[in-house]
Parts: structure tokens; C-alpha cells; sequence
């Protein structure tokens, strides 16, 4: 496979309800890839964004000369025969990156990256770096399904001895996936009832891709449950992926979550340059509400109190 340097093709997938983790996606990679020489398509597939959010990614991206963006309508009526689990509410965006062959038919391979994932500084070597001869995939190892049970790989058709990948991100080679039809096996694989997929996407793609699957380093799909197994190697993550419940912009959250403030630092970047007089407004309304709070608290104070503080500053 021949790899253009001068061109790199990244997409995500997400909707109204998720626009600023996937800003920050698309901000944290675009703020540290950008500016090295080749041109970043970003590709958004999405069912639900409205027009207001559009020009917001559209103001975002416009900030770097080298990005381009590139807007995908997926119809959720294509996915109708799906057998989704029924033990999870798994909406059919799931499903959106296994259509990447036909969606970028023009492109002949693509980083996939999920928009609960942070980038923290330049991958665009591994990208292009990357052999992906007779390879449908890369990505980095999902120890977690193999420390469960071997039962649920044996449920998808495969072994302890078959790679298997977190699909929070990946680089795929999309012209031997469509050679190979390996999206119409995808499809069918979805429509049959008797095979149990529990990881819905990540089975869907190890079932029909396992054979050419290769693994890239942890550091480039750091999970929460990485940062719970491996917390000296923190220093040296370059994607953060917060999968699972645990989110930074989810109220009530760890404040010592890793990369949390990194995360909050980065949405507030975009917050400055996107809504400048929303953020003043926020900081007011602060003000205000901190500036009620001490009255409440001085109003309290019964005078008695108040009159044994003052003495002791005399």
C-alpha cells in the first residue's frame, strides 16, 4: 500500500449531544498535528448536528489553514436489520465507522478516532509510518476482553491467539477492506441474531478483520482502564480516550481523573475562541452567585459573633 504524506484523512462521529467533547476532539488533534507539512481532511459523520453547531466546527477548523472539513449525512434507516444487545442502549452511531470504506471512497486509509479522546501531542509519524500491506487494521490491544473471559471470543469466532483491538481508535486500510468486501461481511455478520456481540462495533470489526489486524502502541489509545493499570506511564500518553462512564465534562466527576484538567484547559481554549462573550457571561454569573453566597454566610453570623470578630482585628 502506498501511503500519500502529503494528505491525512482522520474521522469521527457524533451528534448535537455530544458537540464539545467532539470539539475537543477535533481541537486537541488539529492543535497539535496541524502545521507539519501535509494537509488534514477531518471527516465528521453524523445523523443529528444542526446547521448552529455546524458553523461552530466549522469556525473551529476554519482556525487552521491546513485543515479541511468534510461533513457525512449517515441515514440510521440503513442500519434496520441490525441485532443490537439488548442488555445496552447502543445507538446506531456505533455502527458509522464500520461504513468508512464506502462513506471515503475516494481515500485509501483513514485514522478513526472516537470523539471522547484527547490528543495530546504529534501522531501524525505513527500514521505515516505505518505498514499497512495486506493489513485491514491497526490499533492498540483491548486487554480488558481477553482478561474476562475467553468464552466471549470464542462467541465472535475467535481465540485467545487472534488480535483484538479497542475501536476507540484505529487506522484502517480502506482500499483492501472494500477489495475484500469486508464491510458487507460487517453488515451481515450485524443481521444475524445468533451470534452474540457484547462490544457490538470492536466484535463486529475482529470477527471479519482479526486475520489482518495489527497492534499499535498503548500510548496512542490510553483507556481508563490504562490509566487505573499502568499510572507511571501517564507521562507518556499521546491519546487519552475516556471510555466508559467516567467523563471529564460529566458533572460530579474525579477532579483527579487523568488528564482532566488537560481536558477542561482544551475546552476552555475553544471556549475563548469560539464564545468569548459566553464565557464572560459565565464568569459573571459566577461572580454573582459567589458574591449571594457571602451575604448569605455574613447574614448568618448573628450580630454578637460578628462583633467578637471585629475585636479580635482591633
Amino acid at each position: 500500500m502506498k501511503t500519500d504524506r502529503s494528505e491525512v484523512n482522520v474521522a469521527l462521529n457524533f451528534n448535537d449531544g455530544f458537540i464539545m467533547p467532539g470539539m475537543v476532539s477535533i481541537y486537541s488533534f488539529a492543535k497539535h498535528n496541524s502545521g507539519k507539512g501535509c494537509r488534514i481532511n477531518m471527516h465528521i459523520l453524523y445523523s443529528d448536528i444542526s446547521e448552529k453547531n455546524r458553523k461552530r466546527i466549522e469556525k473551529l477548523v476554519g482556525i487552521f489553514d491546513d485543515l479541511t472539513l468534510n461533513f457525512i449525512y449517515v441515514d440510521d434507516a440503513m442500519f434496520s436489520g441490525f441485532c443490537l444487545p439488548k442488555i445496552r442502549n447502543i445507538p446506531y452511531e456505533t455502527y458509522y465507522k464500520i461504513l468508512l470504506p464506502r462513506l471515503l471512497e475516494e481515500k485509501t486509509k483513514v485514522m478513526y478516532i472516537d470523539a471522547d479522546t484527547l490528543t495530546r501531542c504529534f501522531v501524525l509519524d505513527m500514521y505515516n509510518d505505518l505498514n499497512l500491506e495486506d493489513v485491514y487494521i491497526a490499533g492498540v490491544q483491548n486487554a480488558g476482553v481477553f482478561r474476562r473471559s475467553t468464552q466471549h471470543l470464542a462467541d465472535i469466532g475467535l481465540s485467545e491467539k487472534d488480535n483484538y483491538i479497542n475501536a476507540g481508535q484505529f487506522i484502517m486500510n480502506l482500499e483492501l477492506l472494500r477489495i475484500d468486501k469486508k464491510m458487507e461481511k460487517m453488515f451481515d455478520d450485524a443481521k444475524n441474531s445468533h451470534i452474540h456481540m457484547e462490544f457490538v462495533d470492536q466484535d463486529l470489526l475482529m470477527r471479519a478483520l482479526h486475520k489482518k489486524t495489527i497492534y499499535l502502541s498503548r500510548q496512542y489509545n490510553f483507556t481508563w482502564a490504562d490509566m487505573q493499570d499502568f499510572p507511571n506511564a501517564l507521562e507518556d500518553v499521546k491519546m487519552a480516550h475516556f471510555n466508559g462512564s467516567r467523563k471529564p465534562w460529566n458533572i460530579g466527576t474525579d477532579l483527579t481523573l487523568p488528564f482532566y484538567q488537560e481536558w477542561v484547559d482544551t475546552r476552555s481554549e475553544i471556549e475563548k475562541l469560539l464564545f468569548p462573550t459566553y464565557r464572560i457571561k459565565r464568569i459573571m454569573r459566577y461572580g454573582r452567585f459567589f458574591s449571594r453566597f457571602l451575604v448569605r454566610i455574613k447574614q448568618s453570623i448573628s450580630l454578637r459573633t460578628r462583633v467578637k470578630i471585629l475585636l479580635k482585628k482591633m
